[in-house]
């Protein structure tokens, strides 16, 4: 993380020896996301936010994202 402090913030990484962090979960007071990923073949992120709602994204090998809202 940068210089910023982040109150009330919790992260639980789980990671694989070989392409580090493939499971990210984090709690705020503005929501909640868990983000899972090889790091290869983009990931997938699913989010339920005070300010951006609730939304999957969903991110290729290139990088071309694709976001979907209820």
């Amino acid at each position: 993380m940068d210089s910023r402090t982040y109150p009330e913030t919790v992260l639980l990484r789980l990671s694989d020896p070989k392409s580090g962090s493939v499971v990210k979960i984090t709690a705020t007071e503005e929501g909640s996301t868990i983000g899972l990923s090889d790091d290869v073949d983009g990931g997938v992120e699913v989010s339920s936010t005070k300010h951006k709602g609730n939304f999957i994204k969903v991110v290729g090998r290139e990088g071309r994202e694709q976001i979907i809202k209820p």
